[in-house]
């Protein structure tokens, strides 16, 4: 017999069986509960920055001895840095939750003078050592909300190579109002 016909004739017998044994067909199943509990999802936010003002970093460690300044009127000159600082309260609520605190948005402005600026974000949570980053600064949870002081340092550099012209800078503006604080997680 040719083989198509044998494979015809064994899938139409089988066919055959599983229709005549349809009735009878039956899986057993069971159900069992589960302790039921609430998972709850941690939190992670920061508020805005208040009590804040602008001060002359006159290179203390201790930052004792920086007046304060009024930053619209402010001329600052190649070398010499001046920071913002203020509080917000940071929460970092969850099992294994890791943070980094770091800058969101830049200065905008005058192009040559930011490319001869910098800036360093130092913070300090509660009662602990400050810490600084050049660009982010790492936050771990300690299960509640908790006080942090921030200091953004602006520093205009020693101008050298401003379009190979070290006068280019001067009389130039920058803006902060586009810098923000960015908590992610990690």
């Amino acid at each position: 017999m040719n083989k198509i016909i044998k494979g015809s004739i064994a899938g139409a017998a089988g066919i055959a069986l599983l229709l005549g044994g349809a009735g009878t067909f039956a899986l057993w199943n069971d159900s069992a509960t589960v302790d039921g509990q609430n998972i709850t999802s941690g939190k992670l936010s920061i508020s805005s920055v208040t009590g804040g003002g602008w001060f002359a970093d006159n290179g203390n460690t201790d930052y004792t001895d920086d007046a304060p300044i009024t930053i619209g009127t402010y001329q600052v000159i190649p070398g010499k840095s001046i920071y913002y600082k203020g509080t917000t309260t940071i929460t970092a609520e969850g099992n294994g939750l890791s943070a980094t605190l770091g800058f969101a948005g830049g200065l905008t402005g005058d192009a040559g003078l930011i490319a001869e600026s910098a800036t360093l974000l130092a913070v300090k949570l509660g009662s602990s050592a400050e810490v600084t980053g050049p660009a982010t600064v790492p936050v771990a949870p300690t299960g509640g909300p908790q006080s942090a002081t921030i200091r953004i340092k602006y520093t205009f550099n020693d101008v050298t190579t401003t379009a190979g012209n070290a006068l280019a800078a001067q009389g130039k503006t920058v803006n902060f109002s586009t810098v923000k604080l960015e908590l992610k997680q990690r």
